[in-house]
């Protein structure tokens, strides 16, 4: 099999956890309850990113990384395509829980303010 498989860009988190880290530390003083939940979410994000290397890691077929963040896979058989389908799915499960997670650190920032 030589036809190539492209995905979207589903192995990076969508935040800069880092960025959130030192923002919750300049905001402690002033917001608590937004500083936890900016901390949480940094936690949250670099876990997050940290699981989905570790997908991607075991993914054992030659890929490109493109610009943009997709990647560009090579599967050579049917067994290639499944790994490749079982960790697409697992990613993006774990995009959406960090979605949903997050969704739910903002609701508490946002009460605190």
């Amino acid at each position: 099999m030589s036809a190539a498989v492209t995905v979207d860009d589903v192995w990076r988190v969508h935040g800069d956890w880092k960025a959130m880290r030192e923002a919750a530390v300049r905001l402690r003083e002033e917001r608590r309850a937004t500083a936890d939940a900016l901390r949480r979410s940094a936690a949250l994000l670099r876990h997050g990113q940290e699981l989905l290397g570790a997908i991607l890691d075991r993914v054992d077929v030659p890929m490109t990384l493109h610009d943009d963040g997709r990647l560009t896979f090579y599967p050579a058989d049917a067994a290639d395509l499944e790994s490749l389908r079982r960790a697409e799915l697992a990613a993006r499960e774990i995009q959406a829980a960090l979605s949903t997670i997050l969704a739910r650190h903002r609701a508490t920032a946002d009460h605190g303010r």
